[in-house]
């Protein structure tokens, strides 16, 4: 994860009135974080996907990326055909704990975190500050009386 100067998320704000809304959910004792397929095609379908971090408001960028490196995260090439999965997983221990840590999460539980798509500028903009835990289903038990 690489720290963003707060002046770029200002600018990509800026640009583009119109945005669409979606999330990521991190699944912490699993070390797995998922984001919606539909948020990734809307920032042009790309090869990879790298996160940038404002520490000043607790904003995450998720930006269309053309290589890999070791802030980047390719993208499975059946994410876009595939009619069954609705998001992207990604496995990755470093991301997660360095994450958490920041925000002070706890690892065994699960976070939701909305974001905002600005297709033009091919970022997704997450707001840490605002995720929420999630719960998990609790399912009802027949019982005869």
């Amino acid at each position: 994860m690489i720290s963003m100067k707060p002046s770029r998320l200002t600018g990509w704000l800026r640009c583009e009135k119109m945005s669409e809304k979606t999330h990521m959910s991190f699944y912490l004792a699993h070390n797995t974080f998922r984001i919606f397929t539909d948020a990734v095609r809307r920032i042009g379908c790309p090869g990879h996907v790298r996160f940038l971090m404002n520490p000043d408001d607790l904003r995450m960028a998720m930006e269309s990326y053309d290589k890999k490196e070791l802030t980047s995260f390719k993208v499975p090439h059946n994410l876009f055909s595939d009619t069954k999965g609705t998001s992207m997983r990604i496995h990755s221990k470093r991301f997660c704990h360095l994450l958490a840590e920041k925000m002070e999460w706890d690892m065994a539980k699960s976070y939701r975190v909305p974001g905002e798509i600005f297709s033009r500028q091919q970022v997704v903009i997450f707001d840490l500050s605002r995720a929420v835990v999630l719960t998990e289903r609790k399912t009802d038990s027949c019982s005869a009386h």
